[in-house]
């Protein structure tokens, strides 16, 4: 017999499910983002701010003196307070059901703010931040232009690894079909650095090429072509240039 809560997760699961590729938890939460009345001027607002500050030929290169600190939108606001109604659902079905799940922590999405942002084929990407309980941070990635005329955020995010993670690194590699000539790669640091090697093979050319990218306040992102396969290696570097993290990504 199924419970209210069994209900309306079958309900929204099945809602979103994706027939190629369903290990993506993030895009669950985010997509479960209550709908709120939009600002469609305030959202036109910042994806022209970031659009201005970003020069036509920068490829994975971030923008962070005047984005950093930047409020962020309602939209994403909603989008952070959606992984709280998700926790919300998450505890109630562990209860109904006796069972133990990793809860993400409570974010508080009124205090979330711009992070760093890059330009790509589709238009300005931006990674944003709120903090959560517990003194960790969570993180949303959404491409500007998306935001006009919706009436949710249409990214996906995460939240710290609780414990910090051995690797020191959390990493999203993310394909959408919403920008289906894209993947995107984010994520957050456990170790100081300034930039972070990436390579990988191209699944077209088979070519591996090493990409550099900022990061900004332990958080870095990236847009690459949809032919790249998943990194073969990290290698994170101080403002000295000493490697400071190498990983050796899982295949």
């Amino acid at each position: 017999m199924l419970t209210d809560a069994d209900t309306l997760l079958a309900t929204r699961f099945a809602a979103i499910r994706d027939e190629t590729d369903d290990s993506d938890w993030n895009d669950v939460l985010r997509r479960c983002a209550p709908r709120r009345r939009r600002n469609v001027r305030a959202l036109v607002a910042v994806a022209v701010a970031i659009a201005v500050g970003i020069p036509t030929a920068l490829a994975f290169g971030a923008v962070r003196d005047f984005f950093f600190g930047m409020p962020a939108p309602p939209l994403i606001k909603s989008a952070f307070a959606g992984d709280n109604a998700m926790r919300a659902l998450m505890k109630k079905y562990a209860r109904a059901h006796d069972s133990q799940i990793a809860l993400p922590p409570v974010v508080n999405g009124a205090r979330a703010h711009g992070v760093m942002a890059v330009s790509t084929s589709d238009g300005p990407l931006a990674l944003w931040a709120a903090p959560a309980a517990g003194g960790r941070q969570c993180w949303f990635v959404d491409f500007e232009n998306d935001l006009v005329g919706h009436r949710r955020a249409m990214g996906g995010g995460a939240c710290d690894s609780s414990p910090t993670p051995s690797s020191k690194i959390d990493v999203g590699w993310v394909w959408s079909a919403e920008h289906p000539t894209l993947k995107v790669l984010s994520g957050r640091l456990y170790v100081k650095a300034v930039s972070l090697d990436v390579t990988a093979t191209d699944n077209k050319t088979h070519v591996t090429t090493t990409y550099r990218l900022s990061v900004a306040h332990s958080y870095f992102l990236g847009a690459f072509p949809r032919s790249l396969h998943s990194p073969k290696r990290v290698v994170a570097r101080n403002a000295a240039g000493r490697i400071v993290l190498t990983v050796r990504m899982s295949r």
